[in-house]
């Protein structure tokens, strides 16, 4: 077959046509170039969209449900010229729900030598607010960057509503990412896998076309995956049984490939 014809189907048609067209996997073993990668980039984005969503979804829920209480607990708190101050006496905790152990204190008496001593998710004495990294590791904001404010529950309110907005901006990129680099380890294995199937049936196939044709074959059982999440219907062993569909389809689409040369030959 000759490689330089021009395509017949393009990256939009593939989602659709990957679950049972045999033309498709012969133009993309033979027509397409490259290594399905710009593909694989195009249908990550139907898996991150609705998976942004449900986590945005559940994230809201939790901050709607978990933030009024937290809230409600804090004194009105003033920085003025990088020194905190409160209208409470210190040191002053803030307790998650009803543990007894505080989630936050606010210590402007250097009553704790340090947050080690503290022992709680964030620290606040009248220079710094500390949050927690590690069991003995903190990481640390200066109140000489800021500006002079009152903080009151309304502006508490208002910064949680803005993280709750800026969550989708922020993480989206990086959940892009990460789902994309699994996907490819995935098409990887798949078309390594391809290799020794191809060996009986098409062996002229290299390794640039079968992982093309494992990026087309991931296709179907990706689109499973999707409509589990949709649904909010647990997948289990989502992870293998889309690999061995994805091999499956492979398979189907190497068939193909092989039946298309016969006719040839």
């Amino acid at each position: 077959m000759n490689n330089n014809e021009k395509k017949k189907f393009s990256i939009f048609h593939a989602p659709f046509l990957s679950f049972f067209s045999s033309e498709l996997y012969r133009d993309v073993a033979y027509r397409w170039k490259g290594l399905g990668i710009a593909y694989l980039c195009f249908i990550t984005l139907f898996f991150v969209v609705p998976e942004v969503i449900k986590i945005q979804k559940d994230l809201n829920n939790y901050i709607n449900e978990v933030s009024p209480n937290i809230i409600r607990q804090f004194p009105v708190l003033e920085i003025k010229e990088g020194v905190l101050s409160i209208n409470a006496s210190s040191p002053y905790k803030i307790y998650y729900k009803q543990e007894k152990k505080p989630l936050i204190i606010i210590d402007t008496t250097k009553a704790y030598n340090s947050p080690k001593d503290a022992k709680v998710l964030i620290y606040i004495n009248e220079r710094s607010v500390f949050f927690k990294k590690t069991e003995d590791d903190y990481t640390s904001i200066d109140f000489s960057k800021f500006d002079d404010m009152v903080i009151t529950h309304e502006t508490l309110t208002q910064y949680v509503q803005a993280i709750k907005q800026s969550f989708i901006f922020f993480f989206s990129p990086f959940i892009y990412l990460f789902a994309l680099m699994y996907f490819v380890i995935q098409v990887i294995f798949c078309a390594s896998v391809g290799l020794l199937i191809a060996k009986k049936t098409c062996p002229e196939l290299n390794f640039t076309q079968l992982m093309r044709l494992s990026s087309i074959a991931f296709t179907p059982p990706l689109f499973l995956v999707i409509v589990h999440s949709i649904l909010n219907i647990e997948f289990t062993y989502s992870g293998p049984v889309s690999l061995l569909f994805t091999i499956c389809y492979l398979y189907f689409g190497l068939r193909a490939v092989s039946d298309k040369q016969a006719n040839v030959n």
